[in-house]
């Protein structure tokens, strides 16, 4: 399946960490199984930023842009731990990596992994405060 991405500039690898926080829904690399949606917004960029030449950029999806999204969303969503909850890296990794809502993330079956970090987040803290990730007031819509 070919998937789009309209930017001001070439994007050879997806990197959440690149992304604004600040967008309809949080901060990621948003794709379109429609080009002409990623040409919109392609020149879009261009006006916003006011720099760069309208890039519609094409990914297959598979494998390759899986794993650079998912190492991107773990990423961010440590980082977030980390700035909310005052661990270090090392323990933050630690305690998401030790939690269910990590296993949940590793399960294909499960959307997860399509989800903003914020997101995830929430149903993490929710878990380290409850014990269960599905008290976490977004759980029935996610999961």
């Amino acid at each position: 399946m070919k998937l789009y991405h309209g930017s001001n500039q070439v994007i050879k690898k997806p990197d959440l960490l690149k992304g604004r926080k600040f967008l309809d829904f949080g901060s990621g690399f948003y794709l379109s199984d429609e080009e002409k949606q990623a040409e919109n917004r392609a020149k879009s960029a261009v006006l916003f930023f006011e720099e760069g030449v309208p890039t519609v950029n094409v990914f297959e999806w598979g494998k390759e842009i899986f794993t650079y999204l998912n190492i991107s969303l773990i990423t961010m969503l440590i980082g977030i731990i980390v700035e909310k909850n005052g661990l270090s890296e090392q323990d933050a990794i630690m305690a998401f990596y030790n939690s269910k809502t990590a296993q949940k993330l590793n399960n294909k079956n499960i959307l997860l992994r399509q989800m903003s970090p914020y997101l995830l987040y929430e149903l993490w803290n929710a878990e380290v405060q409850t014990g269960n990730y599905k008290s976490s007031p977004y759980a029935a819509a996610l999961l």
